[in-house]
């Protein structure tokens, strides 16, 4: 993975959105899920522990509090990592493996990683400027681009 190519404006601007979710990152990564849910009915019978569970139930189950505050970490270690791309890079291949595995599609983590570029522009309102907004697409799609990658390169080895 080539570095993600952001400008400076544009990397301060994505730390710093990030700075503003992760005071409170469960209940940002219940809020991403709860939507991701309600928009792409599907994503949620890909998790077995949660599928058969009430969408207006969901969000005070610690299956759901645990996986999304598991994924806001994830994404943490993303964006602490912007500027590593070879830490970046293993970071995606490992979550990859693991989600290929439970059926989740590159389509899956597009249709996650386009809501959450909608959730922090609605979530931080003027704070998510035009160099955020840029940034977090950029960085959307390095991560789609690596796990795309990453699910071809299983598919090969399985042959």
């Amino acid at each position: 993975m080539a570095a993600i190519e952001l400008n400076a404006a544009q990397a301060s601007a994505v730390k710093v959105t990030w700075g503003m979710v992760e005071a409170d990152l469960k209940q940002h990564g219940v809020n991403v899920f709860m939507a991701l849910f309600t928009e792409h009915p599907h994503t949620q019978q890909l998790f077995k522990r949660m599928k058969d569970t009430p969408l207006d139930e969901l969000a005070k189950t610690p299956k759901l509090r645990a996986h999304a505050f598991g994924f806001m970490k994830e994404l943490s270690g993303l964006v602490e990592n912007i500027d590593s791309p070879e830490e970046l890079m293993c970071a995606l291949q490992a979550n990859a493996r693991r989600h290929q595995r439970r059926g989740v599609t590159p389509h899956d983590y597009e249709l996650t990683l386009g809501l959450f570029h909608g959730y922090l522009k609605k979530t931080l309102g003027e704070a998510f400027t035009e160099d955020a907004s840029k940034g977090w697409e950029i960085v959307a799609g390095a991560i789609a681009t690596t796990i795309k990658n990453e699910y071809d390169a299983i598919q090969q080895e399985d042959k």
